[in-house]
Order: C-alpha cells, then sequence, then structure tokens
C-alpha cells in the first residue's frame, strides 16, 4: 500500500464559526490561560513538512477452490477495519463505501483478483467543513484465494487526533495547532464553553508539537503534548 500526504484546505480568509461533535474523553492535559502575548518562535525538528500519512496492514487467508483445470474460481472477501476517529470514506474497484468509526466494511470479488482503489478521512464541523488534516490511503492488494482478508486503515504514528473540551467563561474562536512552527495550522471555528468535548481533527505530531486556542485577546496554551508516537493516538485538552 502506497500511502499519501496531509493536506489541509481550511481558508484564512473563511471566518464562518462552526459547531463540531462529541466524542468520548481519553486523556487530559491542562493549560494555561492569560491575556495574548507572541512567544518567541520554535524550531521544527527535521522532517517537518514530511506530511501525514495513514497505514495499513492485512492478513489473513485460507485453502482455495479450483475448478478442473486447476483455476480458482472461488469468490472471496476483504474486510476493510476503520481504526481512526472519523468515519473513512473508501473506494475499491470502482465501489463508494462509508466505513464508520470503529467499524469494517466488506467488498467481495474473484479470488486473487485484483483490488485497488483509495480511501480518506478527516475532522469535519456540523456543517460538514473540514478541520485539521485529511489523510489518504492508496491501496493495491488482492483478494484472497479463499477465505477473508482483513485489512486495517490506520493513523500513522506521526499524527494525532485532537479534541478539547471547554470549560472556561469563554467560546474558543480560533485554533492553532503547531503553533509558529512550519507546520503551523489555523482552523476557525467556535468551541462553546459547555464542558463537553468535542472531535476536532487530525493534526502532525512533533516533540515540540504545540496547541494554542483563542478569543479576542484571551489565549490558552499547551507546549508540551507528550505524544506516545503510537498508531491511531489522539489527546484530549481541557480549556479552564
Amino acid at each position: 500500500m502506497k500511502c499519501s500526504s496531509f493536506t489541509y484546505s481550511d481558508s484564512p480568509n473563511d471566518q464562518m464559526k462552526r459547531l463540531i461533535f462529541i466524542i468520548p474523553v481519553l486523556f487530559f492535559f491542562l493549560p494555561s490561560c492569560s491575556k495574548k502575548q507572541d512567544p518567541a518562535p520554535a524550531s521544527d525538528p527535521a522532517g517537518e513538512n514530511s506530511g501525514i500519512t495513514g497505514t495499513a496492514s492485512g492478513n489473513g487467508n485460507s485453502s482455495g477452490n479450483t475448478n478442473s483445470s486447476g483455476n480458482n474460481t472461488a469468490t472471496t472477501t476483504i474486510n476493510f477495519f476503520n481504526k481512526t476517529f472519523t468515519p473513512i470514506s473508501i473506494t475499491i474497484n470502482g465501489t463508494t463505501q462509508t466505513i464508520a468509526t470503529g467499524g469494517k466494511m466488506q467488498y467481495s470479488g474473484k479470488a486473487s483478483a485484483s483490488a485497488s482503489g483509495t480511501a480518506s478521512t478527516s475532522g469535519k464541523t456540523s456543517q460538514g467543513a473540514q478541520v485539521g488534516g485529511a489523510i489518504n490511503w492508496t491501496i493495491n492488494t488482492s483478494f484472497p484465494s479463499a477465505g477473508n482478508l482483513d485489512y486495517a486503515l490506520n493513523i500513522a504514528s506521526d499524527t494525532f487526533f485532537l479534541k478539547i473540551q471547554n470549560n472556561s467563561a469563554l467560546s474558543i474562536t480560533s485554533l492553532y495547532v503547531n503553533y509558529q512552527l512550519v507546520s503551523q495550522t489555523l482552523d476557525n471555528i467556535t468551541i462553546p464553553n459547555d464542558h463537553q468535548i468535542y472531535n476536532l481533527g487530525y493534526y502532525k505530531g512533533y516533540t515540540n508539537s504545540n496547541v494554542r486556542a483563542e478569543n479576542g485577546n484571551t489565549y490558552w496554551s499547551w507546549n508540551s503534548l507528550a505524544l506516545p508516537f503510537t498508531q491511531n493516538q489522539s489527546i484530549t485538552l481541557k480549556a479552564n
């Protein structure tokens, strides 16, 4: 499987405030809150612009059925598993399906035939606008000679999924990830101060990654994310 790079489509001119979804808590980091002041620029580690990637793995099949000429005539299946935090749109051999978060999608085909296509996912607002970066997979595999093949769609260990719980007196109206780094992103979204946990999006992770949220002259900053750098990682931040 060939993996493609991170894409980020939110325009700086898009100032529309957008509400995002809630999903369960994983773990928390406490920020500081103070009046806005710009810190000194930080240096990015090597490879800052290498891009977000998805990873995939497959395993499993059994002995095949053959006709009298020795050709395999069985119909077999591939189960694509969504290991991410958002629904995945997947197209295999021209057929497009959506894999729910934590779910799977099964494709059937002639044993040993090619199964190729693409898949993608991203965080979204309640209006459907992208938050953070998009993750894309290019899939090149084959149907097993018999039985089932399990194929996992994972988020690479250099990427993290971000959630925020806003317990402060203000809504959050702007969100920076990797603030003042080469890979800085800005999402003009609204996170209400309702103590709920909101599902945001995917971002590049580094040892010096940070998050900054703003509302006017007030900001919240998380300067040490302590990422584990494992597949399918996420963090939940609290704004107080």
